[in-house]
Order: C-alpha cells, then sequence, then structure tokens
C-alpha cells in the first residue's frame, strides 16, 4: 500500500520524546531517545518497514533557526513503532554538544518520509517544555559536587515477557458526565502571522484563506504596482491590468497592460499581453492573445491571436489568425480568417492571406437564393451579346503558386459593365473584384438566347428540306412525262423505219 502522506491533517505520526536522565555527576551522553508510531494515508499502521526520518532542533519558535539536523532510517516494529537515539544519526549540520540549552526555549521538528527515502511527506514539530538535564548541566557551569549518598540494593530484573498480540477494540463506553474545567494553561509561544513566506503547514480550507471576510475587493501588488484584482464585477491579473480608475463593470483582464485605459468600458474581455491596451469607452469586445491593442471605443469585437491591431472605433469586427486586421480603424462588420488576412471594406469577409492558393470546403458552398429574400425581380437584361464581349483568359497569379488559372481581367469587364450598378464588379481599396457566380445568369441567358437562334435555324432548315422535296418531286413527276413522251415517239419512228425497210 502506497504510503506517501502530503499533508499534516489527519497525518498519523505520534511523537514521544523520552530524556536519557544519566547519573548527574557522569559525563553526559549527547543522545535523546526518540520513538514515533508511522500510520499511511489510510490511518494504518506501516509495520515493520524502513523509513526516512530528518531531526532538527530549532531554537525560539516552531519555525525557529535549526541548530542542529540529522537523518536516520529507522525500521518500525510489528506495532509500527520507531525507536532511535537523537544525536546518533548521519548528521547534517551542528552538534548536540554545541547546543547551549539555557539560551531560551528548543522545538523538535520531525521530517518523515514512510517510503524510506528522501521525501519527507510529513512535518511536525513540538516544544522541549523540559530540557533534559543532564544535557543542561553539560553545556552550564557545573555546581558544587553533593555528598555521596548511601548506595541502595539492586532489585532484581525480571524476564521479559513476550509482547501480547493485540486484541480488537471494544465498544465505545457511554459519554461520562462532564468534569469541572480545569485550571488554564500558560500561554504557548505566539505563532507566526500571517502566511508563512515559506509555506504553511496544518493549514484548514475551511478556516485558513488568503482574501477578505467582508465585502471588500482583493488586491495583489507587485514592486509597489496593483497587479491583481478580484471585485464583485471586475477580474484583473497582471501587471497593469485593468485601469484602477475604471468605472465599467463585467470587465475581465488576465495579463500584462490588458484593459490598462479602460474608463467606462463594459462586458469586455482581454487575455493575452496588451490585449484591449488603449480601450476606453469601448464594450462587449473579446480580445484572445495581444489582440485590439489600438481599440480605444469600438464594440462587439472579436479577435484571436496577434489581430485587429488596426481597429480603434470599428465595431462588429472579427480577426481569427495571427496578423489577422483590417485596413482601417473604423470599419464594420469586417471579418478576417487566417494567418494575415486583411478585409479592406466593411461587410466584407477575407478568408486567407493572398498566398493561399486554394479555399476547399467538403460540400458544395451555397449562395441564399429565397424569392422572399429578394426585390426588384425582373428578366437579366445581360445575355448572349454581353457574354460574346468578354474575353475569356488564362494566366498565372503574381503571388499564387505558379499554376495556370482561368478567368477575366476585372477592368475588361469594367468597361463591358459600363455604368451599370452592379455587384459583378466591385473595387475595395486598391484592386478590383470579381464575384463570378454573378456571370452564372447572363450565361444562361445567353445559352437561351442561343438556343432560340438554333430552333429558328432548324425551322427554316426543315421549311428549305420541304421546299427540296417539293422541287424534286415536281421534277421527278416532268421527269417520267418526258420520258413517257421519248418512248412513245422512239417506239412511233421505229415503227416507220420498219414500214420503210419491208418496202
Amino acid at each position: 500500500m502506497k504510503t506517501i502522506l502530503s499533508k499534516l491533517t489527519g497525518v498519523a505520526v505520534f511523537v514521544m520524546v523520552l530524556v536519557s536522565m544519566q547519573n548527574v555527576t557522569a559525563q553526559a551522553p549527547q543522545k535523546m531517545s526518540y520513538q514515533a508510531v508511522v500510520r499511511n494515508s489510510n490511518n494504518e499502521l506501516v509495520t515493520s518497514k524502513s523509513v526516512g526520518m530528518r531531526i532538527s532542533i530549532l531554537q525560539g519558535s516552531a519555525t525557529g533557526t535549526p541548530v542542529y539536523i540529522e537523518t536516520q532510517t529507522p525500521t518500525t516494529n510489528t506495532n509500527g513503532l520507531v525507536s532511535l537515539e537523537i544525536g546518533a544519526g548521519n548528521i547534517v549540520t551542528g552538534t548536540v554538544t554545541g547546543i547551549n540549552w539555557s539560551a531560551g526555549s528548543y522545538f523538535i521538528k520531525t521530517e518523515t518520509d514512510p517510503t524510506g527515502g528522501t521525501n519527507y511527506s510529513v512535518t511536525g514539530a513540538s516544544q522541549l517544555l523540559s530540557v533534559p538535564y543532564a544535557l543542561f548541566s553539560a553545556s552550564g557551569n557545573p555546581g558544587p559536587v553533593g555528598p555521596q549518598g548511601i548506595a541502595g540494593a539492586n532489585g532484581t530484573v525480571g524476564p521479559a515477557g513476550p509482547q501480547g498480540i493485540a486484541g480488537p477494540a471494544g465498544a465505545n463506553g457511554a459519554v461520562g458526565a462532564t468534569g469541572p474545567q480545569g485550571v488554564a494553561g500558560p500561554a504557548g509561544p505566539a505563532g507566526p502571522a500571517g502566511w508563512g513566506l515559506t509555506g504553511n503547514t496544518g493549514s484548514n480550507p475551511a478556516t485558513n484563506f488568503i482574501g477578505t471576510a467582508d465585502d471588500k475587493d482583493v488586491i495583489f501588488k507587485r514592486n509597489a504596482l496593483r497587479a491583481g484584482l478580484l471585485a464583485l464585477h471586475n477580474t484583473a491579473y497582471g501587471v497593469g491590468a485593468l485601469n484602477p480608475l475604471s468605472t465599467g463593470v463585467n470587465n475581465t483582464a488576465y495579463g500584462t497592460e490588458t484593459l490598462t485605459v479602460n474608463t467606462t468600458g463594459v462586458d469586455n474581455t482581454a487575455i493575452g499581453w496588451a490585449a484591449l491596451r488603449l480601450n476606453s469607452t469601448g464594450g462587449a469586445n473579446t480580445a484572445i492573445g495581444p489582440a485590439l491593442a489600438s481599440n480605444t471605443t469600438g464594440s462587439y469585437n472579436t479577435a484571436v491571436g496577434y489581430a485587429l491591431g488596426s481597429n480603434t472605433t470599428g465595431s462588429y469586427n472579427t480577426a481569427i489568425g495571427d496578423g489577422a486586421n483590417v485596413s482601417t480603424g473604423a470599419l464594420t462588420n469586417a471579418t478576417a480568417i487566417g494567418a494575415n488576412s486583411f478585409v479592406n471594406a466593411s461587410n466584407k469577409v477575407r478568408i486567407g492571406s493572398s498566398t493561399v492558393t486554394v479555399v476547399e470546403v467538403p460540400v458544395a458552398v451555397t449562395v441564399s437564393s429565397d424569392g422572399r429574400l429578394k426585390n426588384n425581380i425582373v428578366n437579366t437584361e445581360l445575355g448572349l451579346d454581353f457574354i460574346l464581349k468578354l474575353r475569356p483568359v488564362q494566366y498565372t497569379m503574381k503571388q499564387g503558386n505558379g499554376k495556370t488559372d482561368f478567368g477575366f481581367i476585372a477592368q475588361e469587364l469594367k468597361i463591358v459593365l459600363g455604368d451599370r450598378n452592379v455587384n459583378m464588379l466591385n473595387k475595395d481599396g486598391e484592386f478590383y473584384t470579381v464575384r463570378y457566380n454573378d456571370l452564372l445568369s447572363p450565361m444562361v441567358k445567353a445559352m437561351q438566347e442561343q438556343q432560340a437562334i438554333i430552333e429558328n435555324l432548324k425551322s427554316e432548315v426543315e421549311l428549305l428540306k420541304a421546299q427540296h422535296l417539293s422541287v424534286v418531286g415536281k421534277l421527278e413527276m416532268e421527269n417520267g412525262l418526258l420520258k413517257s413522251d421519248y418512248n412513245n415517239r422512239l417506239k412511233k419512228l421505229e415503227e416507220i423505219l420498219s414500214v420503210k425497210a419491208q418496202k
């Protein structure tokens, strides 16, 4: 069973210090007997097992200066009891003979590793209320030697009996009557005030805490500057986090220089260095990372990463990714997604930077096309004539991957469109953009117009075909008549020639 004991509360290490009272006239042995019962975290005895112990004698208090430290590795018996002599272990510092027992109070501090190593997880300290007389006399000025007393007769030493088996625990008896209150004992030495600088032992989370017991803010400081705040409606952590003069509520600032100059802004969340550093009155912003660092009055912005650094007064903007940003500080509802993505117009979404070569989704992209969302619905005026004026081209992008792309030149499309006010062609900032989806309708119209032309030509061909057949029939009929007339004439000629030949 694992026997690592990490908390003092509930730890079953019981210490009994027994002082060896030697003949005061003899040389005092510089040792003290020490016994302890060791239990594990389940309050079970640690029996017949080697344990590691470090013993310190402290001067002045339970956290005083150690004047002597030693380590030992005793073995518990079948009852979990260890017995050792302080002064006979491996000395870490100091000597027992060097302790001036007359120089104030002393405490024994024990640290135990139930697994036998040096990972001391159990600590206890108790005051030596009675200094061992022999040790005290050995360290002080010797008094006069008294007269030799009469030696008493030695008694007979009886044999040690075997240790019996521990019987089962008996039932709890009835609670007796409360006895009279005893005389109050002397006050013990004052413990350290507040939390110790090197940690505390024996603390109880139910009663020991850092904070306030009344409705007051908790403030932490570093180098005399506020570096933490636990308030009713605001939380801040980090040097310069959340302006101390801010009256805004429901703000959360984690990181150095987050919401540093906020005045009345509310409902902001800033996590990471310089997040929303210059925000003053903007509200409902969310910045994770060094984001929205220049925002002053903009609200409802969301930035993740080193993002939206140029936004100052714009609202409802979103940027996700390192370097994701807006072109100016006053855009509205602009979205930039991806590293170094740059959106240069309000109500626009930009995915990726100019180095992106593929935007892929596992399903087809759909566009809202419900008739209930549209006004002024008429047949498109752009058709075959418009399509025939376009110049389809192939090209490679200057910042692309070197592969060939297909499309149109926006400036040429602008000439074909003329002064039409359409979304097919836009100029956001420096460059033109083409919404290729809008070309689908003119293409379909052009195909319909072409089909109408084809149908007309087909009808004309059928008519010509019918006319051709009529002419052919007429010619065949006339040819038959001529042939019949020819045959008749030939026959008559043959008859005439036959008659002449007979004559």
